[in-house]
């Protein structure tokens, strides 16, 4: 019902510059020529846009759209992505700068019980973060300092027990605890409650090149320890000396010339080893090269750059609304384009991405006449 409320209140808007019949027609045209999803046609509002179809191409589309850098990851190795604990294995054996990972906690893990993880627990002396073993947008990380006797989290005493709980329901997948890293200064006058990071979004055209899309400088909001989008962060644009422009946030049209609670200027900020931190992205990325496309996460430290994680789904509406496509003309002159009726078959444009990610499409579609078959044999047997 949310889903049918915001489609009619975007079909409402869009009569201000196109009739309902002309917004029919003009969706079958974007649809065909650049394959644009209707979701996306008003949510990068092209019914107003005096754009042509060749630029207008260029936007990425979760729904479907001319090309799709997704296409480029095998599904294979997307477990190494998905599980943080597996990805961070991968970046420390590759020897890549990133948080140390101390211990992995779950019922698949040595670490499986909570008298075994109060007692990992009580060997830590320093900083950590916990980290759900599959986790994303930010979503049950909590930053945890030594105390005399336990940890602190947001200045609350709290122990194994009260750790353990906040996993409890998905013990299956389980945690891990890894050191934390701090900002450079410079960084954390923006606001020091997270680490603040840069989103380096990468993708490798045809001829085996890697190509930054638009990078970003992510922040933080006062009391959070993260600067996910989802959890209310913000994002500014880099240019490429790594000078950051206006801020955003995913939820408003705001555009911020200072943060809003530190009151620090984030247009004209300069990111420190920002130059250091696109040679080790391109670097790992080359390290991981079975993969097509991956957006890092990194953290720049004053020390220097350190990887906190790769991303091979990303998102990107909330970007492309603010900033324009990602894409460039050059890089999707390498990208595969896709037309309306071809499938998007090893891509995250899966049905049910996350419970068959390892199947195809065609076998997707077999697997469902299959399931509905077996029920119906079972009804049968039954009456």
């Amino acid at each position: 019902m949310r889903q049918i409320k915001i489609i009619i209140a975007e079909v409402r808007r869009a009569l201000a510059y196109k009739s309902l019949p002309q917004q029919i027609i003009d969706l079958i045209r974007h649809k065909l020529k650049i394959n644009t999803n209707f979701r996306d046609y008003y949510r990068f509002e092209f019914y107003k846009s005096d754009a042509s179809m060749e630029e207008k191409s260029l936007y990425l589309g979760p729904n479907g759209s001319r090309y799709w850098p997704f296409e480029g990851n095998s599904l294979y190795f997307d477990r190494l992505f998905v599980i943080k604990s597996l990805q961070k294995s991968l970046l420390m054996g590759a020897e890549l700068p990133t948080p140390k990972m101390l211990f992995k906690v779950g019922q698949k893990y040595p670490i499986n019980t909570l008298d075994k993880f109060a007692a990992a627990l009580r060997q830590i002396k320093v900083p950590i973060l916990t980290k759900f073993d599959g986790g994303g947008g930010g979503v049950d990380i909590f930053a945890l300092d030594p105390a005399e006797n336990g940890f602190l989290c947001d200045g609350n005493a709290v122990d194994a027990e009260w750790i353990w709980n906040k996993y409890a329901s998905r013990m299956a997948r389980g945690f891990f605890v890894e050191e934390r890293i701090y900002n450079h200064p410079d960084l954390a006058a923006l606001n020091p409650d997270s680490l603040n990071t840069l989103r380096l979004m990468v993708v490798k055209t045809a001829n085996g090149q890697w190509h930054f899309l638009k990078p970003l400088l992510k922040i933080g909001r006062a009391g959070s320890a993260v600067d996910n989008l989802s959890m209310g962060g913000m994002f500014s644009k880099l240019d490429e000396n790594g000078v950051a422009g206006p801020a955003y946030c995913k939820y408003d049209d705001t555009e911020y010339d200072c943060h809003p609670d530190t009151g620090e200027k984030i247009i004209g900020f300069q990111v420190p080893y920002y130059r250091e931190a696109l040679e080790l992205a391109e670097f790992a990325s080359q390290t991981v090269g079975f993969m097509g496309t991956l957006a890092w996460d990194m953290g720049v430290t004053p020390d220097g750059p350190m990887i906190i994680e790769a991303n091979a789904a990303w998102r990107f509406e909330a970007l492309q609304q603010r900033l324009g496509p990602l894409l460039t003309p050059e890089i999707a002159a390498g990208l595969h384009p896709r037309s309306w009726w071809l499938p998007w078959d090893k891509t995250h444009m899966y049905p049910k991405y996350f419970t068959e990610r390892d199947r195809g499409w065609r076998q997707q579609f077999a697997a469902k006449l299959r399931q509905r078959w077996e029920k119906r044999l079972r009804a049968r047997a039954g009456s």
